[in-house]
């Protein structure tokens, strides 16, 4: 009933971008605009990459009682052309890696969080990770979880909270914020 509903609306945008713009392509039209993302922010453990998990209905990152995400998380959502192979990549600092078993997506991420927390001073980076995924029935979407805000040390809380402004300042941008309920006043944002 609900993706009725969706494909049903889709159909009703797409009929009435093209009477808007009837001499120009739908991709031209999409292309105009930029994508919007959305972004996770909040402290540490409060259900940020919990949430992008089950909007992407995939397990993508690891689970510890320590810091999980250590940095920027960008995952793009694309919908498949007709004929189009689905396929998952993961891109970081210029590398591709492809994975073509999403039950592999966790520990290729969890290598990254290795690498990052041994090669960074401070185990957090800015350099975003990249993972797209090319499938049927999804919209063109950026779901983007940023490392938890931290109070301590204060380069960590410095480098977490600068991090989340700068998404927050993209005008594309629209923001969940998290928190948890057992959060006393120092912990919260």
């Amino acid at each position: 009933e609900i993706s009725a509903c969706l494909v049903g609306s889709e159909m009703c945008i797409r009929d009435s971008l093209k009477t808007i713009y009837p001499d120009k392509s739908l991709r031209e039209i999409i292309d105009k605009y930029p994508t919007p993302q959305m972004v996770m922010i909040g402290s540490e453990s409060t259900g940020k990459s919990t949430t992008l998990e089950n909007l992407t209905k995939t397990v993508i990152f690891p689970s510890h009682h320590s810091t999980c995400t250590r940095c920027p998380i960008r995952v793009v959502m694309v919908p498949t052309k007709e004929g189009e192979t689905p396929s998952s990549t993961v891109t970081f600092r210029g590398e591709v890696t492809h994975v073509a078993d999403l039950s592999l997506l966790k520990k290729e991420i969890e290598k990254l969080f290795i690498l990052i927390g041994s090669t960074s001073t401070s185990g957090y980076t800015e350099d975003e990770v990249t993972i797209t995924f090319v499938q049927p029935g999804v919209f063109r979407i950026d779901l983007i979880d940023l490392p938890g805000i931290v109070s301590y040390p204060p380069p960590a809380r410095e480098f977490t909270t600068s991090l989340c402004l700068r998404y927050i300042k993209n005008p594309n941008s629209f923001c969940l914020l998290y928190t948890s309920d057992a959060a006393d006043d120092m912990q919260c944002v």
